[in-house]
């Protein structure tokens, strides 16, 4: 069975009554969104998902991380503090803004506006921001305008709202950060995001430039662990993204499996056409055993193993009739011996050995 025929199985194995708990969210980082071609995450995916697992797109986890969030009423709370600072910073109330900025953009920080909608936290920063600026707290707030950058990487306080000293106190501190690398989660963080949207981990995909050349990285995370059990990378070719995405696929399915994210046994596969009876393979016998068995170029292809049993109608082959009398072996050695020895000892010449320096 061809690796690709294989996949077509485990999705079908997978049916429709695969346990959600069960199930994993795609969990796509700016930086694979930026830097890598669509059709290599679309060849990642396309293979991926034929998996016997249950994947849930990213937009269907974020959303449900906003309901997460509305049903706690994250959002309406930090809202309820934020427009009490906007009161007291128009009354110059400053000390009393700097605390509600800071209670609301804890609230937010404390549910998942930063990875579903950072700008809403982006603005009690750059709020606090210019709280403490005008407090004379120059250094307080260089913190919190990079804080509202690193949410925001392409942020731009509007220069309607914001003063002049304060666009500039921003540029400068946003400066002092250069260039913002991929950001990617800590492992508890994305648990934490896994099990608020009811799933049991997240394949996060992110992309890193190395020289000329960009390298896709998908990774599984296992919510139950709070750690990575899975990670796999490589370099994209620009004329082949689909294949390399599908190769990395393959890579990370051999490791999913050996870290025990999906097992091959307990089911076997169905052919074309067959109505559920007992499964048989391509030549009417039963399916061998299924293992996944490494290709050369590092990825993994499930193979049948090479120790399956053959098919129950498959024909013996005849043993020579030398294989089937156990006694033919030790007379055989007693005549091969026999002739190496005798003209050893019946020779009754010398052996000259002479060594030249």
């Amino acid at each position: 069975m061809t690796g690709a025929a294989l996949m077509v199985w485990l999705l079908a194995a997978a049916g429709e009554n695969a346990d959600p708990a069960q199930w994993i969210g795609w969990w796509i980082l700016p930086s694979a969104r930026s830097a890598a071609p669509d059709e290599a995450r679309q060849g990642l995916a396309r293979r991926l998902e034929q998996l016997p697992l249950r994947f849930l797109p990213m937009d269907q986890v974020v959303e449900r991380l906003r309901r997460a969030d509305e049903a706690r009423d994250v959002r309406s709370e930090a809202e309820t503090f934020l427009r009490r600072a906007r009161e007291h910073h128009l009354s110059l109330r400053l000390p009393e803004a700097i605390e509600a900025y800071r209670r609301a953009a804890g609230i937010l920080l404390s549910g998942f506006a930063r990875h579903t909608d950072p700008e809403l936290l982006a603005e009690p920063l750059l709020r606090l921001g210019e709280a403490l600026l005008v407090s004379g707290l120059a250094d307080e707030a260089r913190k919190m305008f990079q804080r509202a950058a690193a949410m925001v990487p392409d942020l731009a306080p509007d220069e309607k709202i914001f003063g002049p000293s304060v666009l500039a106190a921003f540029r400068e501190a946003r400066a002092e950060m250069g260039p913002l690398p991929p950001e990617m989660p800590h492992p508890r963080e994305l648990s934490r995001l896994a099990q608020a949207a009811g799933l049991a981990g997240l394949l996060v995909v992110s992309a890193e430039r190395l020289a000329e050349r960009v390298v896709l990285q998908a990774a599984w995370l296992d919510a139950a662990t709070e750690s990575f059990r899975a990670v796999e990378t490589v370099a994209l070719l620009p004329e082949a993204g689909a294949a390399c995405g599908e190769r990395l696929a393959e890579r990370l399915a051999g490791a999913m499996l050996e870290a025990g994210a999906f097992s091959l046994s307990g089911k076997e596969p169905v052919p074309d056409g067959a109505d559920g009876g007992e499964t048989t393979g391509g030549d009417g016998g039963p399916r061998p055993e299924l293992a996944a068995t490494e290709r050369p170029d590092g990825g993994f292809a499930f193979l049948p193993a090479t120790d399956a049993p053959p098919p129950s109608d498959a024909k013996e082959p005849v043993s020579p009739w030398y294989m089937r009398h156990w006694w033919i072996w030790p007379v055989a050695a007693a005549v091969v011996g026999a002739a190496v020895a005798v003209p050893l000892l019946l020779r009754q010449d010398v052996i000259d050995v002479r060594i030249h320096y």
